[in-house]
Order: structure tokens, then C-alpha cells, then sequence
């Protein structure tokens, strides 16, 4: 069940899990760590939603998403870890992500300003000649200067929306988003290499636990975002059920079976050591996708500055240019020698 308000900010999320990973080690309660949980005064009636629910017998999962305090993602992942005992290890992880991610968005909007700064004063430069010539209005040359951050605001809200959609798990709106993020390049490769990292995770967990790997396999697909791959996910239960061992299972399932895991599945399986195998595979991978996203923050202001240099030369291409244009009445009627006495 999907909660109706926004989702927090990964600064506040940082703040919560760091906060629960640390009362978790010390052997408090939920109820005890929501308590002492202190968040930002327009977040904090959430946190107090979330007591409540606890108090009528929700689990912490169930609980914190009705309060608005989880995602739906963040909710599939602790109920997974709260199955598989000890949800310590999924709040430290969810932690140093937030973290960095919240670092990521600082550094990226810190590197935008001096790109807005250029934008503003080339919207501010190229209309001048025109205003004090007189052949635009004072008002049309705001309009023209302010038009574009307008845009710019407007694309800004609707990605923010479309981010706090996904975020929360809307059933179909976020499954018709997340299948057409599925096709954009890189943020199309990165979605689903999450989505992979988040079920094997949560599958090593359980398997940690002494879960048996037949519920196992279907909680852990919960975790899966994108509904076409936690089909096919889902798809390996009855593979299993079939009396495939769990390699086997996941290799006759499509686009599921040719990822760099499955030699490692195959080996640990028969070794005795999935769980482990799992654990460590998740965290290489956890690893590799943050430094994916450490790139993609690096080269997100550069590409929206070659954007901004591509406008400014198309305008100066096709304006009148920095020097006024000569009158159409003027100019050498006799090229042939000196104009006529």
C-alpha cells in the first residue's frame, strides 16, 4: 500500500536510517528507536503516525510506509530483512546510500549555478540591441528573459513529480513509468541493475536467516521495481518447484540467467556458501552502481553547459550578431569604380 504524501528528502532519509542502524546495534525496540527518532519539524507528524501504527500492531514495514516515513521499495526491503532477522545491516546500507546521494545532488546543483548564471546573462545580452533601439518593449524583452526559466521550472516540478511517483510505488502509474524508463539509455541499464542488486541482496538475507530458498525466492522478488523483471523473477519459483536447483532455475528464466552471478550461483550452490555468495556479490555491485552514479552527477553539469554553449552559438549564428546591421538603403550601388559626382 502505497503511501499518498512525498517522499523525503535522501538528506532526511540519511538522517532516519543512520539513526535506526544505530538503536538496531544497541538492542532497542522500534517503538523505542521511533521515539527518540527526531526529524525536522514539518517531518516529524509522520514520525508520530508511524508510532501509532505500531501501537495498533503494524509491523515496522507496514507502519512506517503508512506513515510516509518509507518508500514502497524501502518497505519491500526491511520487510525482507525484518524475515531474515535482523534489519541492521539493510538500515547501515540504506544509510551511506541516502548519504551519498545527498552529497551527489549538493555537488550536481553547486556545479549548475555557474551554467544558469551563463544562460541568464546571455538572455540578458542578446535582446539589448533591439530594446534600446526600440524595436522591442520593455515588456516583451522580460517576457523574453524570464519565458525560459519558466520552462526550466515547469520541466524541474515534472521531473519532481515523476520522481515522487516512482519513489512511492503507485502501482500502475509507477509500473507504466518504470517500463518506459526501462528503454532510456544508461538511467534505463541503471534502474534495472538496482532492481537485480535489491533481490539478490534481500535473497541472501533470507537465505542468511535459514529461510528456505522456496520463500525465499518469491519475498525477495518483492524487492523488484519493474514489473516485467519481477515476473520473470517470479517465473524461477516455478522453475524450483520443478525440482531445478536454484542456478538452473534462475538460468531458464530470460534476460535473468546472463548475468555476471551466475557462475558465482553455480559454484556457491554447490559449495555450500549462497548466502554468502549473494551478500558479497550485492555489495561489489552496491559499490560499482555508486560510482556509476559519482560519474553521472560529474558529467550532468558538463552536458547541460554544452547545451547552454550549442543555444548561444545558434543565436549568434542566426541573430544580427554583436555588430548592428547596416541599412538596406546603403551600400555600393557602383561596384565598378567610385560612385558618381
Amino acid at each position: 500500500m502505497a503511501s499518498s504524501v512525498p517522499v523525503m528528502p535522501f538528506s532526511v532519509r540519511a538522517q532516519m536510517f543512520t539513526h535506526l542502524a544505530m538503536m538496531e546495534k544497541s538492542g532497542l525496540s522500534a517503538h523505542h528507536a521511533f521515539s527518540l527518532l527526531r526529524l525536522p519539524a514539518r517531518l516529524q507528524p509522520r514520525v508520530q503516525r508511524a508510532l501509532r501504527e505500531l501501537k495498533r500492531g503494524k509491523d515496522i514495514a507496514t507502519a512506517g510506509q503508512i506513515a510516509g516515513l518509507l518508500s514502497d521499495l524501502e518497505s519491500q526491503l526491511l520487510r525482507a530483512a525484518c524475515q531474515a532477522g535482523s534489519p541492521a545491516v539493510l538500515y547501515q546500507r540504506l544509510a551511506d546510500n541516502y548519504t551519498q546521494r545527498s552529497a551527489q545532488i549538493a555537488a550536481v546543483r553547486s556545479r549548475l549555478r555557474f551554467p544558469l548564471l551563463i544562460l541568464f546573462i546571455a538572455l540578458c545580452v542578446r535582446p539589448l540591441p533591439q530594446l534600446v533601439s526600440g524595436q522591442i518593449s520593455g515588456t516583451a524583452y522580460l517576457g523574453g528573459l524570464l519565458l525560459p526559466f519558466l520552462l526550466l521550472g515547469v520541466l524541474a516540478w515534472l521531473i519532481s513529480r515523476l520522481w515522487q511517483t516512482l519513489e512511492r510505488g503507485d502501482s500502475a502509474i509507477a509500473d507504466s513509468l518504470l517500463q518506459g524508463v526501462q528503454h532510456v539509455p544508461v538511467l534505463g541499464r541503471f534502474q534495472l541493475r538496482h532492481d537485480a542488486r535489491n533481490f539478490y541482496e534481500s535473497l541472501g538475507l533470507l537465505l542468511e536467516a535459514g529461510v528456505p530458498v522456496f520463500d525465499a525466492l518469491p519475498k525477495a522478488s518483492q524487492t523488484v521495481r519493474n514489473p516485467a523483471l519481477r515476473l520473470r523473477f517470479r517465473a524461477a519459483v516455478k522453475e524450483l518447484h520443478a525440482g531445478r536447483s536454484l542456478y538452473q532455475a534462475l538460468m531458464q528464466v530470460p534476460d535473468v540467467g546472463s548475468g555476471a552471478i551466475m557462475p558465482l550461483l553455480n559454484v556457491a550452490e554447490q559449495s555450500g556458501t549462497l548466502s554468502e555468495t549473494l551478500l558479497r556479490y550485492a555489495a561489489q555491485e552496491n559499490a560499482q552502481l555508486a560510482d556509476s552514479w559519482r560519474q553521472l552527477a560529474d558529467w550532468l553539469p558538463r552536458l547541460f553547459y554544452a547545451v547552454i554553449a550549442v543555444w548561444m552559438t545558434m543565436q549568434l549564428l542566426s541573430g544580427p550578431g554583436i555588430m548592428p546591421r547596416m541599412p538596406a538603403d546603403v551600400g555600393f550601388g557602383n561596384q565598378g569604380g567610385l560612385p558618381a559626382v
